[in-house]
């Protein structure tokens, strides 16, 4: 069965106003926001915000015949022509939300170059075994192989705002054509899609855009900076993640 069939993918439990109010209250200096969506309208939404646009899917996807998509990694592969966007742009899934004052030092240091934020988990390697979502970091460290061999041990990038470079994207879309295609096809999670964060991060990090001064940066877990929760059925332990997230107000939460 395909994951995202199953119900609470499609479930609103209001994510996306919390998010948006976070990023009001926290990131103030974010000049305008652009909400990808398969043409939903939310029903609390102020359409008449000049700092707020409505993206349906048909607006940044080339080729009709991919849609309708509920592949996250696919979306990601067309965020670059997103019309308006600023060239270095943040994006947030709508379950990730500020809980601090986040100022643009967070993303882009003094050399302008950017920070990349990791959580301490290797990132999977094996394309044939694992979980959908890690056979597809598997197989785009194949896919950045050409770029970058894989040499010391990877991390996942943490489940936090990503910053990206318009132009790098489509410089990335260049180089990997086919493959971006192929992943905007998959309506669903696919073990060949592109994961868009990990082959970002290898192109900037391991290749020479690294000379930019970027920098990749951890992020510890269930900190001050970062907190990922995965909620399930048991109440009971759920709230107590909620609570701990209440008390610790992460800079991060996801």
């Amino acid at each position: 069965a395909r994951d995202a069939t199953f119900d609470h993918h499609f479930r609103d439990n209001g994510e996306l106003l919390y998010s948006l109010r976070s990023v009001e209250k926290f990131a103030p200096w974010a000049r305008r926001i652009h909400i990808v969506t398969n043409g939903q309208i939310p029903s609390w939404l102020n359409r008449d915000c000049e700092r707020i646009s409505l993206v349906p899917h048909n607006q940044i996807f080339l080729n009709p015949d991919h849609l309708p998509v509920f592949n996250s990694n696919a979306i990601e592969m067309n965020l670059h022509r997103i019309n308006g966007l600023s060239r270095r742009f943040l994006y947030l899934n709508d379950d990730l939300f500020l809980c601090r004052a986040v100022y643009r030092s967070a993303f882009v240091n003094g050399a302008c170059g950017q920070y990349f934020y990791f959580d301490d988990i290797p990132l999977h390697g094996d394309c044939r075994r694992g979980k959908v979502h890690d056979r597809a970091y598997a197989y785009t460290q194949t896919v950045a192989s050409g770029l970058a061999p894989a040499g010391k041990k990877r991390l996942l990038p943490a489940h936090c705002p990503q910053l990206y470079d318009r132009e790098i994207l489509f410089r990335l879309e260049e180089l990997f054509n086919n493959t971006f295609l192929e992943t905007s096809s998959h309506r669903f999670r696919d073990p060949k899609d592109i994961v868009l964060r990990v082959l970002y991060s290898i192109y900037i990090l391991e290749t020479p855009e690294r000379d930019g001064g970027h920098e990749p940066k951890m992020l510890k877990n269930n900190s001050d900076e970062y907190m990922f929760l995965m909620l399930s059925g048991d109440v009971l332990s759920s709230v107590r993640s909620l609570a701990a997230a209440g008390r610790r107000r992460p800079r991060f939460l996801c």
